[in-house]
């Protein structure tokens, strides 16, 4: 359960810079990692959990960037948004249990350090019950027409992404963030999401 913890009125955030040099220079001394929520046959609607948390260091999210395969799904809407719940909020509750046991997530882009692994934990498919206020954060947000005639399928529609213009997401160090993937829409059928996570960590 997510408890609002006073340290964090008190704490000091030292100054991060995203520029494209800093990630560079991540990716150069082997801290920048690439990580995946993989999904097959998801029908419509449906609400799914997954959660990240930073162990013992900082988990700065620089871009979350879902995929779709639907050529399994028929003419209508199809809408896709991810929710942020951050353990330490005072907007929201929850409590997440179940899903894949917590494990090192993430592949480090940087081939030379390839074996290094993540301080940071993901666990995902679990249920989450007591969930009650706002999220934090909606970081992405999708919205299709896709339309079919005879044997010819065409789609419309627009993304928004919450880390456009080197936006990023602190997660603090000891702290759990719970993402909530919604699918809805009259489309019917089934779909494959691919959920790509890109991250960096900061000793504290």
């Amino acid at each position: 359960m997510n408890t609002y913890n006073k340290e964090f009125e008190h704490q000091v955030i030292i100054p991060i810079d995203v520029s494209s040099t800093h990630i560079g220079r991540a990716i150069d001394r082997g801290d920048y990692y690439f990580a995946d929520v993989s999904r097959a046959g998801v029908i419509i609607p449906t609400t799914y959990y997954w959660k990240v948390t930073a162990t013992t260091k900082d988990l700065i999210i620089t871009k979350i960037d879902p995929k779709f395969n639907i050529g399994a799904v028929t003419q209508g809407n199809l809408s896709h948004k991810t929710d942020v719940f951050l353990e330490q909020s005072n907007k929201n509750t929850w409590t997440y249990s179940g899903g894949s046991a917590d494990a090192s997530i993430g592949s480090c882009i940087n081939g030379y350090f390839i074996n290094n692994q993540s301080a940071s934990k993901l666990s995902a498919g679990g249920s989450v019950s007591g969930l009650t206020g706002t999220p934090d954060y909606t970081v992405t947000n999708a919205n299709y027409f896709l339309a079919t005639q005879g044997n010819a399928n065409s789609s419309s529609g627009s993304v928004n992404n919450f880390f456009e213009n080197e936006i990023i997401i602190v997660i603090p160090a000891g702290t759990t963030a719970l993402f909530r993937a919604v699918t809805s829409g009259t489309s019917g059928g089934t779909l494959d999401i691919d959920t790509s996570l890109f991250y960096f960590e900061r000793s504290v």
